[in-house]
């Protein structure tokens, strides 16, 4: 069951084509459990907009150690096991991942821009307010985080 940062981890990020992204899970993930997917920057408090959100739901149970690819963020997102959908949160429509100043940030949540717990974030350039914060996310880079730094697929 997800719950804390670190329970799962980004494996893969590529902001060109299709814009994609792989995570692994440490623990088991049981059937109807989501985890929302924002790539509108955290300022320390909440996200700013402009950008867009994902919902990600297991449809059957995952074993820890799975890697779940999520494809196609730009349009007809799909992922390798479970379900992807966009989600629509107003003033946030900017769909797909840029190849720099870019934070995806893995959290639960009692909806799209309302954080519980962030398990996991992947960056492709400094942090910043312009690109995101991991401040009050209980994350930190080489953790539970990730920055590619100036790097759009890995």
């Amino acid at each position: 069951m997800l719950s804390a940062a670190g329970d799962i981890a980004f494996t893969g990020y590529n902001a060109d084509g299709t814009d994609d992204l792989a995570f692994v899970t440490f623990v088991p993930i049981g059937v109807g459990e989501t985890i929302y997917f924002a790539d509108n920057e955290w300022n320390g408090t909440a996200f700013n907009t402009g950008e867009s959100y994902a919902i990600w739901t297991a449809t059957t149970p995952v074993a820890a150690g799975t890697v779940i690819t999520l494809s196609n963020f730009t349009g007809g997102a799909t992922a390798s096991t479970g379900t992807l959908a966009p989600v629509s949160v107003p003033l946030s429509a900017n769909r797909g991942l840029a190849a720099s100043g870019e934070t995806v940030y893995a959290y639960l949540g009692t909806s799209a821009t309302t954080p519980t717990v962030f398990l996991s974030a992947i960056a492709n350039d400094a942090e910043s307010a312009s690109t995101g914060l991991l401040t009050n996310t209980g994350l930190t880079y080489g953790t539970y985080a990730i920055n590619l730094a100036g790097i759009d697929a890995g």
